[in-house]
């Protein structure tokens, strides 16, 4: 199972409650900016992903 097992009834029910609460066209803009969130998400870890790494740095034992 994975998490969106439980993400996805939990977002039915909210705009579920926000459409019956503050109407139709609220409950809409609410899909909208939850598409756009996931789209903006997503290619930023894409992006971030795809930065150089960062070289590790070694434990210098010759001082010792």
């Amino acid at each position: 199972m994975t998490r969106w097992n439980f993400g996805f009834p939990i977002t039915f029910i909210i705009c579920d409650i926000v459409s019956e609460v503050y109407g139709y066209s609220t409950a809409k803009a609410f899909i909208w900016i939850g598409i756009i969130a996931e789209l903006v998400f997503s290619n930023l870890s894409l992006f971030i992903n795809e930065l150089p790494r960062r070289k590790q740095r070694g434990i210098n034992l010759e001082h010792l």
